[in-house]
């Protein structure tokens, strides 16, 4: 009996393949022993199921951020978690930001193709699912440190640093700038991905420049940021999706996990970049003029489209 030999649909990206069983010594039962790498989503989709590597890699990570809000949930019901920590905890925010956290990991996996570049002699979905749940945990844990608790990204926060402070930000910066170049030493010969990272990062830079623009045409008062944990995690890990090293795949999961975290305990807010003092109604004449330059663009495309 020879080792079974299966092919995946990874695109454009082909990787040797390794045995995933192995086998005893002639004269004794043949017995395959599976990588203990994967945890048992994978295990059971891939090889009970018969699910390309691509898709039951894709599922797994779906239910392993699944997990996490649920972990994260639970520990935001106990008596871990002052309730002034989170916003207000029902079972109708619990469904709806389940669904949120559903919706934005589904985009973030899909415009990421981690499932797709990283076949499962990169992916350790053991590693991923308890660095992820690791993430969202000890993130939570410290938010009721006095510290992390008064923390925000605003306009000349640094200011307001002490030295305890700076030194805390400074290790956490550098260990993620650390990681992050090592990504790019990786990635950089992979044009393909490369760009794709670099698109994503481009078009969620756009989408907020898009909706400050609207804020400031609209007459909103008092504009300022502030960087919310989840929406800086979440953009973050689009850096992080060659996993040729484990802790490419650490922080990708982590960062995954502070997100998740994030929209369970603070919902969508998590997502309001740019705040403001006070907005007026929005107007016939304000949205019809929005409308009437978008159809603009869209007719100028079509016209480019057949030259």
């Amino acid at each position: 009996m020879s080792g079974r030999r299966r092919f995946s649909n990874m695109l454009r990206y082909h990787t040797p393949r390794e045995p995933q069983y192995t086998r005893h010594a002639p004269g004794q039962i043949d017995v395959y022993e599976k990588k203990n790498s994967n945890c048992c989503y994978l295990n059971c989709l891939h090889e009970k199921m018969h699910w390309s590597i691509t898709k039951s890699i894709f599922a797994s990570f779906m239910l392993i951020y699944t997990s996490v809000y649920l972990t994260s949930e639970t520990l935001q019901s106990s008596k871990y978690i002052k309730s002034s920590s989170h916003s207000n905890n029902t079972v109708f925010s619990y469904a709806y930001d389940l669904l949120f956290v559903w919706l934005l990991t589904f985009f973030l996996t899909t415009k990421q193709m981690i499932s797709v570049i990283n076949n499962e002699h990169k992916v350790n979905t053991v590693l991923y699912y308890v660095s992820c749940h690791l993430g969202a945990i000890i993130f939570a844990l410290c938010g009721e440190l006095k510290f992390f608790r008064n923390f925000a990204i605003t306009k000349d926060f640094w200011e307001h640093l002490n030295t305890q402070e700076i030194i805390i930000l400074s290790v956490v910066a550098c260990l993620v700038i650390g990681i992050g170049i090592k990504e790019y030493c990786d990635i950089r010969s992979t044009t393909t991905q490369f760009r794709i990272n670099i698109a994503n990062l481009v078009l969620v830079s756009i989408g907020y420049i898009t909706i400050l623009a609207i804020l400031i045409n609209g007459g909103a008062e008092g504009i300022h940021y502030h960087v919310h944990h989840a929406i800086f995690s979440g953009v973050l890990s689009m850096w992080f999706t060659f996993w040729k090293n484990p802790l490419e795949q650490i922080m990708h999961a982590v960062l995954l996990g502070i997100c998740i975290q994030g929209i369970n305990f603070y919902q969508l807010q998590e997502f309001y970049l740019f705040l403001t003092n006070a907005t007026p109604e929005m107007t016939l004449a304000a949205a019809f003029s929005i409308n009437l330059a978008f159809a603009i663009l869209s007719l100028v495309i079509g016209l480019w489209s057949f030259i």
